[in-house]
């Protein structure tokens, strides 16, 4: 079966069959060949498999095996001669056996420059080494390491109370390890692969009730001068991204055309993204108009942009009442809800909120209480 996007959301909740032994997917946002098998006995986990010329290779279970990562090796499979600067073989000359390597030694010698020059995720990988891996596995072979360690490293990390996605990401961190390990000839099998991973529900679609919001708007007016409660105001408004509201410039903005263009090399899914602004978001700018910076909101403590805002953001949840646990990013998925919960159409808002796929949009986009009761009001009769 075949089609137009796959992302990771789609491999998270994998189709399994049921009118046949096994399925197939294909996606046009995929590399030739490349597919994720999945049999009707596997209860949503699938195969990552990668056709070239001479074999199909398998790149690994989508339960511990992200699509980027497989794609990665599928990518490095078909022209590993893309790479100039990292050849399949180990950079360095080997002191001791690959069996005999510490996975420090692999860290430092290997796998850090190929991620630092290449992944995205990079940051994320160094501090999980940093602050974790690295004490418990650091100085023990790659051969020695186990399956029931890596199980052990799972159970000790949910009792340290991180979440799902940080409890997976450790061990998916460890994984890529291996398996770049295994690509370069310098192992054989992978540990991880007969660890069994702990599904998360991870998803959260917290959004504020139209009383919250305009709770949370009053405290915000209260102090208007305010850089950034104008910057939150601002999020609630369009929808951004924060990274993309703290990093924005004034040469971004067109008050031509109304709108913002984020550049690729900041927007998150690495493409141009155009955000529209409405009158709230205008008249937003219009009170930051006689600042002499490049950028839209400055701390005026620093007189540069904000790095982190969360204490303020709890301060004012505080002030109006708002006792749950609410992030900044929630403004975003209250955004998309104010847009459903005013039939605008789904479509519409994967445009507005720049989702790369439509799946995502169904995650964001949830209809209020409020809303739902009205619609069932409708089925109503007179009895």
């Amino acid at each position: 079966m075949k089609y137009p996007h796959i992302d990771q959301h789609f491999i998270d909740h994998l189709p399994t069959p049921t009118d046949k032994i096994k399925a197939e997917y294909r996606a046009d946002n995929f590399p030739t060949g490349f597919r994720i098998e999945i049999r009707n006995t596997s209860k949503g986990i699938g195969t990552y498999r990668f056709r070239t010329k001479h074999k199909d290779h398998n790149l690994g279970r989508t339960s511990h095996t992200s699509l980027e990562q497989a794609l990665e090796h599928a990518a490095l499979l078909s022209a590993p001669s893309s790479l100039p600067n990292t050849p399949l073989s180990p950079p360095i000359e080997q002191t001791s056996t690959p069996q005999d390597l510490t996975l420090d030694a692999f860290w430092q010698a290997h796998f850090s420059p190929y991620a630092k020059a290449r992944l995205r995720t990079y940051q994320n990988y160094e501090i999980m080494w940093r602050k974790r891996i690295k004490s418990v596995f650091g100085q023990l072979n790659m051969s020695a390491i186990t399956t029931h360690m890596l199980t052990q490293f799972q159970t000790q990390l949910m009792t340290e109370g991180l979440s799902g996605s940080h409890v997976t990401g450790h061990l998916k961190m460890i994984s890529r390890m291996y398996n770049l390990a295994i690509q370069w000839d310098m192992l054989t099998k992978n540990p991880c692969d007969k660890v069994e991973y702990i599904r998360f529900d991870n998803q959260q679609e917290r959004f504020l009730s139209k009383e919250e919001q305009a709770r949370f708007v009053k405290v915000l007016m209260e102090h208007p001068e305010r850089s950034v409660n104008l910057l939150i105001l601002f999020l609630l408004v369009t929808g951004v991204r924060s990274g993309v509201a703290k990093g924005l410039k004034w040469s971004w903005i067109n008050f031509a055309a109304n709108t913002i263009t984020v550049p690729a090399s900041i927007a998150k899914n690495k493409k141009q993204n155009v955000i529209l602004l409405n009158t709230s978001a205008l008249d937003i700018l219009d009170r930051l108009k006689d600042n002499q910076s490049k950028y839209v909101f400055i701390n005026p403590r620093t007189q540069r942009p904000y790095c982190d805002f969360k204490k303020t953001f709890k301060t004012i949840l505080k002030a109006a009442q708002i006792n749950d646990k609410v992030r900044p990013h929630d403004l975003r998925h209250t955004f998309c809800s104010n847009l459903v919960s005013n039939n605008v159409s789904l479509a519409t808002v994967q445009q507005l909120a720049n989702h790369a796929c439509y799946s995502t949009t169904l995650r964001y986009a949830k209809i209020s209480p409020e809303t739902l009761q009205q619609a069932c009001q409708v089925a109503s009769i007179e009895l």
